[in-house]
């Protein structure tokens, strides 16, 4: 059902032998785009589980949002759904897309077998159509890395990963055992941002199709742990640098020691 493709039906013998196609090449997963005709996700997880063949990860991407029904497992046919509009490799972007993730945390929307996923992510992307202005720098592929991780987002590489330069600039932070940890980790909670400054900060541009926007120049995340412990990541989304101070009774779960 993607963009290049574009199914032209959506019949039940369509959805049947697409299956079919996707299971004989042994692929592990399928992501739904909203190019082509054939949207019902329900009906996609049906026939694949009605085969027995094997497990299989279904996204539902849809060009995104899609929110699921509810939040039980069976009100969520698939196991990860797109929060967010297409990513684009920009700071803007990046940004724009991780604030669609706390709202559905606040509803218990994003939970284990059904994963709120603000899109892949831009880590060391260098292919800009010619409409980003520059990479995505090392220091913001790490930190994009380390928000995707702490808000409990599948994290999906889309660089060129047979590009050893490319793979060693992103290794020691893609193949971070803790922060991987901390992303598989299930406490109960999806984590989310917990502060946002007042100040704001001007970006241009913010995606494919947006040309500008702003957004709290400093933000906090966390996201509980097991044995009653919590991450914590400060993102300084500011032009300068600058020191982030925390107090630690303002981490949710966390109490002053």
């Amino acid at each position: 059902n993607n963009c290049k493709c574009k199914d032209h039906c959506s019949s039940l013998d369509c959805f049947q032998s697409d299956v079919k196609a996707i299971l004989d090449w042994g692929l592990d997963s399928v992501k739904l785009d909203g190019c082509g005709q054939e949207e019902n996700v329900t009906l996609w997880r049906n026939l694949v589980n009605t085969t027995g063949a094997y497990p299989m990860m279904i996204e539902n991407c849809h060009n995104g949002p899609n929110v699921p029904c509810g939040t039980a497992p069976a009100q969520c046919p698939l196991h990860m759904y797109r929060s967010s509009t297409d990513i684009a490799p920009c700071w803007g972007s990046i940004l724009a897309n991780i604030q669609t993730v706390p709202p559905l945390a606040a509803a218990g929307l994003t939970y284990p077998g059904c994963w709120a996923y603000p899109d892949m992510l831009e880590v060391m992307q260098t292919n800009l159509q010619g409409r980003m202005p520059a990479p995505v720098s090392v220091t913001e592929s790490r930190t994009h890395f380390g928000m995707w991780a702490i808000v409990s987002s599948p994290l999906i590489l889309g660089f060129d990963v047979t590009n050893g330069t490319l793979v060693d600039a992103a290794w020691p932070f893609i193949a971070n055992r803790e922060a991987i940890a901390i992303n598989q980790q299930w406490a109960g909670f999806s984590g989310t941002i917990f502060y946002s400054s007042t100040e704001q900060t001007f970006f241009k541009p913010c995606g494919w199709w947006q040309p500008n926007c702003t957004f709290p120049s400093v933000q906090y995340f966390y996201k509980p742990q097991p044995k009653n412990t919590v991450a914590v990541m400060l993102v300084n989304n500011a032009n300068n640098t600058q020191d982030l101070p925390l107090t630690f009774n303002t981490v949710p779960g966390l109490q002053a020691g």
